[in-house]
């Protein structure tokens, strides 16, 4: 577990230090910073759920292969996503073929329909799958809330094509990518997504920089803490 703490503080420092970014589009608050090779990172902002934000407030990432784009992370909606296809479509025009859901809180899943019309395979651990499912109406009607009815017209919440238990692992682009779920953290489905050959971890909602976390009615303070070391 050093390792991967070393590899995980990795991460928290590249995150943390993209004040200075190559691509930005401020009228969906969202900043694109290569991380290493292939791999990229969505800033979103650290505020609170808006109109301005679409209610992306995370980080998202996405991998670049030679045919087609692996994304982490959907967007909290329709328009959530389309903002995040936009900043992959700056950095490349290639499809969208792969969206990893790293937990159950809107802004990582609440996008995957709009990906799945064009192809995309959605995968997710199973608490996620049925974090989703439970928790879709509740979800939906606070972003609705925060941003309005029109972002989340015609809004239908789908959840992942694929899902595991605990460990799943793929191949992209001559990478592997290796999702773990090792309990519940922020939500009872979060996962990390980790690419050895880049030395690249992916936290989702298990890290947060640059705010407080978010202890939440689903989450778990005790196993959290587990899934972080």
């Amino acid at each position: 577990m050093q390792c991967l703490s070393r590899y995980l503080a990795l991460v928290i420092s590249l995150i943390v230090a993209t004040v200075t970014s190559l691509f930005s589009t401020s009228s969906i608050a969202l900043t694109t910073v290569q991380l290493s090779g292939s791999a990229y990172a969505i800033i979103g902002e650290t505020s609170n759920r808006s109109s301005t934000n679409l209610g992306n407030n995370a980080n998202f990432g996405f991998i670049v292969g030679p045919s087609s784009v692996l994304l982490i992370d959907s967007g909290a909606g329709t328009l959530a996503a389309k903002a995040i296809a936009a900043q992959v479509r700056q950095i490349t025009p290639l499809p969208i073929s792969h969206v990893i859901n790293t937990g159950g809180q809107d802004h990582r899943w609440l996008g995957n329909s709009y990906f799945q019309q064009f192809g995309a395979k959605i995968i997710a651990s199973q608490a996620a799958a049925e974090d989703h499912n439970q928790r879709a109406g509740d979800q939906l009607q606070g972003l609705t809330h925060a941003l309005g009815q029109d972002p989340m017209a015609g809004l239908v919440a789908t959840s992942a094509d694929i899902t595991f238990e605990q460990n799943y692992q793929f191949n992209f682009a001559n990478l592997d990518i290796q999702l773990h779920h090792q309990g519940p953290a922020h939500t009872p489905g979060d996962s990390w997504v980790y690419i050895p050959q880049l030395k690249l971890l992916f936290t989702g909602d298990i890290a947060y920089g640059d705010r407080m976390l978010g202890v939440i009615d689903v989450s778990d303070s005790q196993s959290w803490l587990e899934v972080f070391e």
